[in-house]
C-alpha cells in the first residue's frame, strides 16, 4: 500500500496485539474471515456466527523528557 506503515492494533474484544499495515489511525475492521482476530473464539470474530473484529490503534508510549 502507497503511503502505509506498519502500526500496533489490539482487538476490542480480547486485547490481542498485532501489527497491521495501514494509511491511517483509526479502527480497522474485518472483512469476513479476512483480518479476524487469531485468539477470539468463532461466534466473536466470523460473521456467520454474528461477530467480527474491530482493531483499534495502539498509541505508543510517550518518551519523558
Amino acid at each position: 500500500m502507497e503511503g502505509s506503515t506498519v502500526k500496533k492494533y489490539k482487538c476490542n474484544h480480547c486485547g490481542h496485539v498485532k501489527e497491521i499495515e495501514t494509511n491511517h489511525f483509526g479502527k480497522v475492521y474485518s472483512i469476513g474471515a479476512f483480518g479476524v482476530c487469531p485468539k477470539c473464539p468463532p461466534f466473536r470474530k466470523y460473521p456467520q456466527y454474528g461477530g467480527s473484529t474491530i482493531w483499534v490503534y495502539v498509541e505508543p508510549k510517550a518518551v519523558a523528557v
